[in-house]
């Protein structure tokens, strides 16, 4: 399990659609599935700030 898999867990939780929750964070829905299945281990600051 991913450190940020409770990303998508809490997407859920809202009932937000992937895409709408990669618009309003202003990042890629590959960057997300990255970020979610662990790809991604260091993400920049400016990419969790949103």
């Amino acid at each position: 399990m991913s450190a940020f898999s409770y990303l998508q867990q809490k997407r859920k939780q809202l009932n937000l659609k992937v895409n709408d929750l990669c618009i309003q964070a202003n990042i890629t829905r590959a960057y997300f599935n990255q970020l979610v299945s662990g790809k991604i281990k260091n993400p920049s600051a400016s990419k969790l700030h949103a």
